[in-house]
């Protein structure tokens, strides 16, 4: 059988094997971890977010007031609160 040419759409290569498509090279592999690590990296930082949330408002720092201090919406504050 002949292989067949790629076809692009919009300078994006579409491949016709899928079996290769689960192939990635060692650069790639790389990448992806240091994604997932990456990944990783921002839950612990929103854990340790939502934990600063809990903590002034259990000291009676208003949600509004939390929000303008650490530059997030009222309702982001809520929702990490339970509230919203």
């Amino acid at each position: 059988m002949s292989e067949q040419p790629t076809p692009e759409l919009a300078g994006i290569q579409i491949s016709s094997d899928p079996e290769r498509d689960h192939e990635k090279s060692g650069d790639e592999e790389d990448e992806v971890r240091a994604v997932e690590e990456e990944m990783r990296q921002y839950r612990n930082w929103m854990d340790a977010r939502d934990s600063l949330f809990r903590r002034a408002d259990q000291r009676g720092i208003s949600e509004a007031r939390i929000a303008r201090l650490m530059g997030h919406s009222r309702n982001t504050v809520r929702k990490s609160l339970g509230i919203g």
